[in-house]
């Protein structure tokens, strides 16, 4: 938005910008994250007002300490998280690794099986399939939003192509915690599941997957840290 009022000298465009920017902040990030972080507390049968309290709550102490607590909080939770998931993720798929090639195949022919590419030459699966694609890659990494440059600026790196390192990384991250989580799914059968969606699926399958209660603990505190730092992003 600096850039645009102050580089291009575009001060409507800046202000469009920023405002689309706050409305994308709560509503595709704030609400779904929020939504995501509250269905399996409230499976758990924890009131849901409560839970968006405390979340908030939470969320205030940190964003109040400023750019370094919010930096500092963000630094020793994301590695710890996303260890504790994917290990959790690549423990179950070992532990059915006689399913793992028939689960990639599945996933390759549901995307580019003959049926679907005959059923895109009419034009809406395609186009359907590629918007879906964009929508979750967006939705999980905020690339393409503008709203990354915004925290990327706020680093303090020795040459700007480090920051550009470091912003590709983060969708490259997400396609592996994305793939293990769908062969979690695929391989301990939760994918076909229909009564379960969103989290409560992802939940069902870890605790199946480890054939232990302590798998959906760890999908729930996994998902709390993931959701409570999207937040504060």
């Amino acid at each position: 938005m600096y850039y645009l009022k102050n580089g291009l000298g575009y001060n409507k465009l800046a202000s469009y910008f920023s405002f689309f920017a706050i409305c994308a902040s709560v509503t595709v990030g704030n609400f779904a994250q929020a939504n995501s972080l509250v269905l399996p507390l409230e499976k758990l049968g924890f009131n849901p007002i409560y839970c968006s309290l405390g979340l908030a709550l939470c969320a205030g102490f940190v964003i109040i300490g400023g750019i370094q607590r919010l930096s500092n909080f963000a630094c020793w939770i994301v590695p710890f998280m996303a260890l504790l998931y994917l290990m959790t993720a690549l423990d179950i798929i070992f532990l059915h690794s006689e399913k793992i090639f028939p689960s990639l195949k599945l996933m390759f022919q549901s995307a580019l099986g003959f049926s679907q590419l005959a059923g895109g030459i009419a034009g809406f699966s395609v186009l359907k399939a590629l918007t879906t694609g964009f929508d979750r890659g967006l939705f999980a990494t905020n690339a393409g939003t503008g709203i990354v440059p915004i925290l990327q600026a706020n680093a303090r790196s020795e040459h700007p192509v480090l920051d550009e390192i470091a912003s590709l990384i983060a969708p490259f991250l997400v396609m592996i915690v994305c793939t293990a989580t769908a062969l979690v799914l695929i391989v301990t059968g939760a994918s076909l599941m229909k009564d379960l969606q969103s989290t409560n699926m992802v939940t069902y399958a870890f605790t199946k997957g480890l054939g232990s209660p302590i798998g959906g603990y760890i999908v729930m505190v996994a998902l709390i840290l993931f959701g409570f730092t999207t937040i504060l992003a």
